[in-house]
């Protein structure tokens, strides 16, 4: 009868001479599985963010997409701009205000339904309704787009 193997004991080695499989390597199955999502990433994020680096200091238009140096013109054209300083404080206190009021109805909401009272399950249905009501009535717009009956895709008067 021979001994019972340990249960920390080395996985074996693969044979000399023969090449592991490439699902058994894990090292490069790793990077296999995570290229597409990489790849995806860096096609949609990176750049579109290089090149809004490069138009920022360039003087690119709609209108005529020729590339021409423009160093720093561009800041200094809008930093000594009224209407772009407008704009940001109107921004910092819009975004300020929204947070404020945001944090302060999310409390009060979160005590409500937390709290015990007559008619609790009334009040969440309430809340929850604008989130699943959408998702409801698009899948039974979809169960009716798709019937091979109903569907306006069928035709009408036996045409």
């Amino acid at each position: 009868m021979a001994a019972p193997e340990k249960a920390d004991a080395p996985r074996e080695a693969a044979p000399s001479g023969r090449k592991a499989a490439l699902s058994d390597r894990e090292g490069f199955l790793a990077w296999a599985m995570l290229l597409p999502s990489v790849v995806y990433i860096v096609a949609l994020v990176g750049v579109p963010f290089v090149l809004a680096i490069a138009f920022a200091f360039s003087d690119v238009t709609t209108g005529d997409p020729s590339y021409d140096w423009a160093g720093f013109r561009n800041f200094t054209a809008v930093f000594d701009d009224g209407v772009f300083w407008r704009a940001l404080s109107n921004t910092l206190v819009f975004t300020l205000a929204s947070m404020v009021l945001i944090v302060v109805f999310g409390k009060i909401l979160a005590n409500i339904l937390v709290a015990e009272f007559h008619g609790k399950w009334f009040v969440r249905f309430l809340v929850l309704l604008p989130w699943t009501t959408p998702v409801a009535l698009s899948t039974i717009s979809w169960l009716w787009f798709l019937d091979s009956i109903y569907s306006p895709s069928t035709g009408c008067c036996g045409s």
